[in-house]
């Protein structure tokens, strides 16, 4: 007798095919079929080599940021072309918070997902101000309904 799970005849493929037709149907293997290297790949020295020249001290990412990170290029496959772009304009933005000025960290820019928002111009300081400006130059009667 046979248990009902060990017929190997009905079993198509060797169990490397199964997982490499997985790991493509759930688009892992991209780029040539190459995996990604959340640690090593070509995303994240890049990212680390243009902080470290703007910013001017070492750039630390946990093991999420990094995972975060090289699931960008993926979206956008020219990512590592826009890196200095994204950090010269992540250096530029900060909150204020009753008073006291704040600058986001990574978490916030990598994690939170604010990477498109910062590249799309949204928190520019120019356009900020220009915004604000343009309001208060509204006369009265702009704000009847």
């Amino acid at each position: 007798m046979q248990a009902g799970n060990t017929n190997t005849d009905e079993v198509s493929g060797t169990p490397k095919d199964s997982i490499n037709i997985v790991k493509d149907n759930n688009n892992i293997y991209i780029n040539n079929n190459k995996p990604i290297d959340p640690y090593f790949g070509s995303t994240t020295t890049e990212f680390k080599k243009q902080y470290e020249k703007i910013f001017k001290k070492p750039c630390y990412l946990n093991n999420f940021q990094l995972q975060k990170l090289a699931e960008i290029p993926v979206l956008i496959p020219n990512f590592n072309e826009l890196i200095p772009v994204l950090l010269q304009k992540f250096s530029k933005v900060s909150f204020n918070f009753d008073g006291e000025v704040k600058k986001p960290g990574l978490r916030w820019l990598i994690e939170e997902g604010n990477w498109a928002d910062v590249l799309s111009g949204k928190f520019d300081e120019e356009e900020a101000e220009a915004a604000e400006v343009q309001q208060d130059d509204l006369p009265d009667s702009a704000y009847d309904l």
